[in-house]
């Protein structure tokens, strides 16, 4: 786990919308500076290594602690958004083999 606080990303209930079949997993680094925003489609699971962000769905804008994480659901939108200070994550993209 990247995080001591960290939790299996494939038993999140926001993934459930995955056909069988082989997948291919993406980690990225990112970072956003003060006020950069970044623009996600899942499914895919983002955490926040350090710094400030908030993630923004179609349900609202929730702050994102430091060394959390969340999942994005299959076809879902996400904004992430970094706080004053900027933000480190890591993007864990679930990508269909070929």
């Amino acid at each position: 786990m990247p995080v001591p606080a960290g939790h299996r990303t494939y038993e999140s209930e926001n993934l459930t919308v995955l056909a069988a079949g082989p997948y291919t997993e993406r980690l990225s680094y990112r970072w956003l500076a003060s006020e950069e925003s970044a623009r996600l489609s899942g499914p895919a699971a983002i955490v926040l290594l350090d710094g400030q962000a908030s993630v923004a769905t179609g349900e609202g804008t929730v702050p994102l602690p430091a060394q959390s994480g969340v999942t994005i659901g299959g076809g879902a939108e996400t904004t992430v958004q970094a706080g004053s200070q900027g933000a480190r994550i890591l993007i864990v993209q679930v990508l269909p083999a070929g």
